[in-house]
C-alpha cells in the first residue's frame, strides 16, 4: 500500500458536498434556538392569550435534536479533517486487525444517531483479518452504515455482512434488494453528500474500493478492503 494514501476528489466536488451537509444541520440549531426563544426567552411573556406553553418534554426533545445536529456538524469537520490528513505520507497508520470488530464498533455508533432512528440491523460477520487504520476505517464503515440507512424507509431492516472474494474482504451493506438495484456511477448515493465520499477516499487510501447500487427503496454499499 502507498502511503501517501488515494487522491481526493476535486476541491469543487468536496466543497459542494460539505456544503450540502453543513447545511441541514445548522439549519436544525438555528431553528431549535429560536423555537427555545420564543417558548422559555424573553418573547414567551408575549405569547397570546389561549396558546399553551411548550412541555418539558418538548424542550428537552427540541434540545435532544439540536444536540443530534451539532454532532453532525462535527462528524462532518472530522471527515474534512480526515480528508487532507489521508494524502499526506505517514497520514495512514496501519495495524493488523479483524473487519468484523469494526463492522460493529460502525453499528454502535450510527444506531446511537437520530438519522437512522426507526431502522434496524442484521449483522452476520466472519473473522477478516487485514491491516487498516482503526479509526480510518471505523469511521468510513459508519459513514456506509448511515448512507444506507438514511437511503431506507424508516421502518427498514438492513443486513450487514462480510464477504470473501479474491484476496479480498467486503463489507456488504444492503436492504430492499428484491425492489431492484442498479449501479450508481458516481458512487455515491443521492442525498449522501460528504459521507460516501469520504468512505470510498479512506477505502482507496488502503487499496480498497467502494461499490454502491441503489432503487427507489433499495440499496447495496460494498465496503472492499485487501486482506492482510
Amino acid at each position: 500500500m502507498t502511503t501517501p494514501g488515494a487522491p481526493l476528489p476535486s476541491i469543487r466536488v468536496l466543497l459542494e458536498r460539505a456544503v450540502h451537509d453543513l447545511k441541514n444541520p445548522l439549519a436544525v440549531v438555528r431553528a431549535t434556538l429560536e423555537w427555545l426563544d420564543a417558548e422559555i426567552g424573553p418573547a414567551a411573556s408575549t405569547r397570546p392569550t389561549g396558546v399553551n406553553p411548550a412541555s418539558p418534554e418538548d424542550v428537552m426533545e427540541a434540545v435532544r435534536d439540536a444536540s443530534d445536529a451539532t454532532s453532525r456538524l462535527g462528524t462532518i469537520i472530522d471527515h474534512l479533517h480526515t480528508l487532507a490528513r489521508i494524502v499526506e505520507p505517514g497520514g495512514v497508520h496501519l495495524e493488523t486487525l479483524d473487519v468484523a470488530e469494526l463492522v460493529v464498533a460502525a453499528k454502535a455508533i450510527v444506531a446511537g444517531r437520530s438519522s437512522t432512528r426507526g431502522r434496524s440491523f442484521t449483522v452476520v460477520l466472519r473473522s477478516a483479518v487485514t491491516r487498516v487504520d482503526k479509526q480510518l476505517v471505523t469511521d468510513a464503515l459508519t459513514a456506509v452504515l448511515e448512507a444506507a440507512a438514511r437511503h431506507t424507509p424508516p421502518d427498514s431492516e438492513l443486513q450487514v455482512r462480510i464477504d470473501e472474494d479474491e484476496g479480498a474482504f467486503e463489507v456488504v451493506v444492503s436492504a430492499h434488494e428484491d425492489a431492484g438495484v442498479e449501479p450508481q456511477a458516481s458512487g455515491t448515493l443521492p442525498g449522501s453528500g460528504l459521507g460516501l465520499l469520504f468512505a470510498r477516499a479512506v477505502l482507496e487510501a488502503h487499496d480498497g474500493a467502494l461499490g454502491v447500487a441503489s432503487g427507489s427503496r433499495a440499496v447495496r454499499v460494498v465496503a472492499r478492503l485487501p486482506k492482510a
